[in-house]
């Protein structure tokens, strides 16, 4: 990538990177070249939430939204379980209703039906919220901005950069988990 734009590592002003939450595995990798790149040039980094970078790329299409939506990114954390957050977007300004959790589905659609406003989901758990939380007034919504995008992950840490918060060293860096990982929860003798 740095390649391709024909930039050095250490031209970098920021390192953005999604910390989490989802898989556990991808977590680790994406925060550990994080921190390594960091680490090597003394960057710092933004920690940016997945969930929020997703509802960042369904707020790229503001325009084509109604105002006072509702974004949910949902991604798939099993047992009729999602990392979710909440975000409205107004006069095309994104903002957080809910901080990152894990939820179950059919409290996730009790707090959407008492909010009582259009919904758009977003997330890889696109297909199994549209499935279960059936609601008046949700939103279709195009497969390629269900997806994580970088550049909105790059936005949301450039911001983060500009009002100081969120930022970290590679020391400091690290990932977001909401629950154990299937090997802690076995080890621990927990669902």
């Amino acid at each position: 990538m740095l390649g391709g734009a024909k930039i050095k590592a250490h031209q970098l002003d920021l390192i953005a990177c999604t910390v989490g939450p989802g898989s556990f595995t991808g977590v680790r990798i994406g925060v550990s070249i994080a921190k390594g790149l960091a680490f090597g040039t003394n960057i710092p980094c933004a920690a940016v939430s997945a969930l929020e970078a997703l509802a960042e790329n369904a707020a790229c299409l503001g325009a084509l939204l109604p105002d006072g939506i509702i974004i949910c990114p949902v991604m798939d954390a099993r047992r009729s379980q999602t990392y979710n957050a909440l975000f409205t977007l107004k006069d095309g300004v994104l903002k957080r209703l809910y901080e990152d959790r894990i939820i179950m589905l059919d409290k996730l659609r009790e707090e959407l039906a008492a909010l009582n406003a259009p919904v758009v989901f977003t997330g890889d758990g696109y297909e199994l919220a549209m499935r279960t939380i059936q609601l008046d007034r949700i939103f279709p919504f195009p497969d390629i901005y269900r997806r994580q995008n970088a550049a909105c992950a790059a936005l949301i840490g450039e911001r983060q950069y500009r009002n100081n918060v969120n930022i970290h060293t590679a020391d400091t860096l690290s990932p977001l988990y909401l629950r154990a990982s299937q090997a802690e929860r076995e080890r621990l003798g927990i669902e």
